[in-house]
């Protein structure tokens, strides 16, 4: 079947927010999907990243299969089938494009990690349950830095585990509580071009800010809906132009600088569904996963041939 994409122009939403400094989120170009099995289609999708081509994969969680589409949201490929076995997934959650182009998959229903070239071969996995280095216990996201090294979320644990990207365990640190560099969960996380490290903690309403070592620097955000708040912290991504973006529980995609300073936010809900994962791409532009498929932010947006918001909504079920 034919995965169907929706494009709109700026004036479309009236209330999504202006232009930041950097050149991206003048609003909303296309959304992905809908709901189902086919090719293009999805059930809950998580993770979603880009490779240096400007290509974009998403953990299709529901389907226990990777998703590959065009920047402009064509459909390519994809790979994965539920099971346990080489290269099979079982819920897949976060997804990371190392430096050389392979694709990381946290596999979560198995607690480990896959690794495949950009064409969905499989190459080598690592990681079973448990709390011991290099063990997991139901992980969500990961990213990666410039040279290459690996950080994952250790969801029930509380933990960020670090490892290069052969799957030789590195180091890790964080523990269950509300403290500096505790967490009530971790879930989204990622790597600024400065290698230092932000992870979501869910339960906590805020993001933590760590050098690549594990050293606390910081963190930002308090329980609750409102600018800079944070409702259950998921998907974070950070671009080039030094912007960390943070998608939560109440439907919103917010933006803030590295060192925590609210810039912006603008809703990132559609039929109702709330956001999961956030990637963003070289240009700046802004992809963020919905339970029926993925949103497509930047400054692109042209237009749809006389379209109406509600037109588009319809058409889109």
């Amino acid at each position: 079947m034919v995965r169907r994409v929706f494009a709109f122009g700026l004036m479309s939403l009236a209330t999504l927010v202006p232009l930041l400094s950097s050149p991206v989120r003048a609003g909303l170009i296309s959304v992905w999907g809908p709901s189902g099995s086919g090719d293009g289609q999805f059930i809950s999708p998580k993770g979603v990243a880009l490779d240096a081509s400007g290509n974009v994969y998403v953990a299709d969680w529901g389907n226990n299969r990777i998703q590959k589409f065009t920047r402009t949201g064509d459909y390519l490929s994809q790979f994965g089938t539920l099971g346990s076995g080489n290269g099979q997934l079982n819920g897949p959650f976060g997804i990371a494009i190392a430096p050389n182009g392979n694709i990381y998959v946290v596999d979560q229903g198995n607690n480990r990690i896959e690794v495949f070239r950009s064409d969905g071969t499989y190459l080598t996995q690592w990681g079973r349950s448990g709390r011991g280095p290099g063990q997991f216990t139901a992980p969500t996201y990961l990213a990666f830095d410039a040279l290459g090294d690996v950080y994952v979320a250790d969801y029930w644990y509380g933990r960020i585990e670090k490892f290069h990207d052969n799957g030789v365990f590195v180091t890790e640190w964080g523990t269950p509580g509300t403290g500096n560099g505790q967490f009530d969960q971790t879930y989204g996380i990622a790597v600024d071009a400065d290698g230092n490290v932000y992870c979501g903690d869910f339960g906590g309403g805020r993001i933590e800010k760590f050098t690549s070592n594990g050293l606390y620097l910081g963190q930002w955000g308090t329980p609750g809906t409102g600018p800079g708040q944070l409702w259950f912290p998921k998907g974070v991504a950070a671009d080039r132009f030094g912007n960390v973006y943070v998608v939560d529980n109440s439907g919103r995609l917010q933006v803030f600088t590295t060192g925590g300073a609210f810039e912006t936010q603008w809703d990132a809900t559609w039929l109702g569904y709330g956001p999961n994962g956030v990637a963003v791409d070289d240009r700046g532009d802004t992809y963020v996963t919905i339970a029926t498929g993925v949103m497509k932010f930047g400054v692109d947006a042209t237009p749809a041939k006389s379209a109406t918001w509600g037109a588009i909504k319809a058409r889109y079920h």
